[in-house]
């Protein structure tokens, strides 16, 4: 039969002799502050701390280890049924455990064998009766075990949130002066930089970058590699910021996590609008994938160019032969229909397409650039627009529950329970759903402001690519001498698709 438990100041009477229990993860130092602050409170109280009935468990996590795998918390329980001490003293709630259903078994065996529990640090009776205050604070214990994590974590990264540098070897175009805390340009590094950017904005690949890095800029000195370019095309220290997250083992994370922060110390290359809009262009091609043999052709209009007589897309066809250091015979376009016998050479499509139709390709290439990349940006901008609207609406709905549950525990509170243990099991329920649709309406937010961010820098490159610098055509010439690769490239950027008629005409139809 369960005992009728003693009050806090019936306890502690002088001369009652306690046992001890302590529980810590990692730390030792812990353990001596836990029994250092029970020994200052016994002695405060004249009470005796029995040196034999110490029950430690070292290096146990609560929220890991349940309470039936800690050995000293069950030699505790087992003296505690044979009565050898007054009452147990430990440090704090938490120690012996973070999850609400533990607290409440562990209270449950205490009172049935009469043994009082005095946590230290709260000066309070933990195993009092009030069933509904302990599963509040119960519950608490666990939620601020989940805040202190991520509290933890927090700092370890606060310097780089606050756009200050933690050392290393600063990006390549920089130098980083320890005496001054600052920032300074290497000319050469920074023509270099720039004109990574711009290539890559063009369409060249990072492999492709590398090697016009070493032919055209003369760098033999760097070792270059793709994820060298990689590494730059998507640090935002060129555009002035510190990044928290971004890598992890010189891996790229998920943007969504990284934390930027304006450093002044830091003389930007390229603005934040041109960054994000490079960034913009990474993802996409990231999530397409790249297949080169797509652009490593020798047929340019491969895959846009139709027969215009039967719509369909015209085969092609390579009849070069070597003969000895001589070739012979073609390149051909051909409708493979059995109504069509279209059949012409790439030369004289392609001759005629650089004749007639790239000039007045190029002298609109802004305005369709801006149409191809800069309205999927839009419409990107859009679907997230229409996401927060639906997330802030189910964040609403949630915070009604949540103060409906606020509403009636607060009326249960008011009612004398009496130890009534069919209220107290269902106000722990409400206490553990209440709990978890808070936790829910958290991560709410939380994915509301990741949101927030990735409009924002849709914001950002939507502005680069309307302003003076948004064609990442601009400067670069389509000509026979052009670099192959990149001359179709451009051409699948900007053509839907081509027609050809019966004379090897061709007739432009462009993206909008």
């Amino acid at each position: 039969m369960t005992q009728k438990p003693l009050t806090y100041h019936e306890v502690l009477q002088p001369n009652r002799k306690a046992a001890f229990y302590a529980r810590y993860s990692t730390d030792k130092q812990d353990f001596l502050m836990q029994k250092n602050a029970v020994e200052n409170f016994l002695a405060e109280h004249n009470c005796i701390f029995l040196e034999n009935h110490q029950y430690i468990d070292a290096g146990v996590s609560a929220v890991k280890t349940p309470l039936k795998e800690r050995a000293a918390l069950q030699k505790l329980k087992a003296a505690a049924k044979m009565g050898e001490f007054d009452f147990i003293a430990i440090y704090k709630d938490d120690r012996i455990a973070r999850d609400t259903v533990e607290h409440q078994q562990f209270r449950k065996d205490m009172n049935e064998v009469g043994m009082p529990v005095i946590s230290v640090s709260d000066r309070e009776l933990y195993t009092s009766m009030e069933v509904i205050p302990r599963a509040v604070k119960d519950g608490m214990t666990r939620m601020e075990y989940i805040y202190i994590r991520e509290r933890t974590a927090d700092t370890l990264r606060s310097k780089q949130e606050q756009g200050e540098w933690t050392g290393g070897k600063a990006p390549y175009g920089y130098r980083y002066d320890c005496q001054t805390k600052t920032f300074s340009l290497v000319k050469e590094e920074k023509q270099i930089v720039i004109k990574i950017f711009d290539w890559f904005k063009r369409g060249y690949g990072f492999n492709e970058i590398v090697v016009k890095v070493q032919s055209e800029l003369n760098d033999g000195v760097q070792k270059w590699s793709k994820d060298k370019i990689k590494m730059i095309i998507t640090n935002p220290f060129y555009a002035g910021y510190i990044t928290a997250n971004r890598l992890k083992k010189n891996t790229l994370t998920d943007r969504e996590t990284w934390k930027f922060a304006r450093n002044p110390t830091i003389i930007p290359i390229i603005s934040i609008e041109e960054w994000e809009y490079v960034m913009q262009l990474y993802e996409k091609k990231k999530s397409k994938g790249h297949n080169p043999k797509r652009y490593n052709t020798p047929f340019i209009l491969k895959d846009i160019v139709r027969c215009q007589q039967c719509k369909q897309l015209l085969k092609t066809k390579n009849q070069i032969k070597e003969v000895g250091e001589n070739n012979y015979g073609d390149l051909y376009y051909y409708c493979e229909s059995d109504q069509c016998s279209l059949k012409v050479t790439a030369k004289k499509i392609h001759d005629y397409f650089k004749d007639e139709l790239l000039s007045n390709l190029l002298a609109s290439s802004k305005e369709k650039a801006f149409n191809k990349a800069t309205q999927q940006l839009i419409a990107d901008q859009q679907n997230i627009k229409d996401t927060i609207l639906q997330l802030n609406e189910q964040t609403s709905e949630k915070s009604i529950q949540i103060n409906e549950m606020e509403m009636l525990l607060q009326e249960m509170f008011q009612k004398d329970l009496e130890e009534n243990e069919e209220n107290a099991l269902f106000l722990e329920s409400l206490l553990h759903y209440q709990l978890f649709k808070k936790k829910e309406r958290e991560q709410m937010y939380n994915q509301l402001g990741k949101l927030k961010q990735k409009r924002q820098q849709l914001e950002k490159a939507i502005k680069y690519a309307e302003g003076p610098h948004s064609i990442h055509f601009k400067g670069f010439q389509l000509t026979e001498e052009s670099n192959h690769v990149q001359f179709r490239k451009m051409i699948l950027e900007l053509i839907s698709v081509l027609y050809v008629d019966l004379d090897g005409k061709l007739h432009l139809d462009v993206i909008n």
